[in-house]
């Protein structure tokens, strides 16, 4: 497992507060699974890293979404370096607004919508 601190620089003190703050919610509120939008850039990264150093890997789903007309390419190789470097499944899925996403546990889902021009990032 990467820690925060080598994902995206967090200071260990901080990253240590932040899976304590996930822990905490997820205990509060009974938050299982627990769901993290995650754009690939160092926010979100810190979000979903800090979902599964708290909690594993199993309870938590990502979800990478593309909006059409987005320049996208490299934010996806860096999103899927990140998921895979924190143990998460990659899975890209064409999705129709409307349709139910999907939640498996340990999984970041790269939600591309049907009508998108995006069919070369399925590969």
């Amino acid at each position: 497992m990467v820690s925060l601190a080598e994902l995206v620089g967090l200071p260990q003190a901080l990253a240590s507060r932040a899976e304590t703050r996930v822990r905490e919610a997820v205990g509060r509120y009974d938050l299982v699974p627990v769901f993290v939008s995650y754009s690939g850039g160092k926010d979100s990264a810190a979000a979903l890293a800090a979902a599964v150093n708290a909690l594993g890997t199993g309870p938590v789903v990502g979800y990478f979404m593309h909006i059409p007309g987005q320049t996208i390419a490299d934010n996806v190789r860096a999103a899927k370096r990140v998921a895979e470097a924190l143990g998460l499944l990659w899975e890209s899925i064409v999705w129709k607004p409307g349709d139910p996403l999907p939640a498996i546990g340990g999984t970041v889902y790269h939600v591309i919508q049907a009508n998108a021009p995006y069919p070369a990032l399925l590969r």
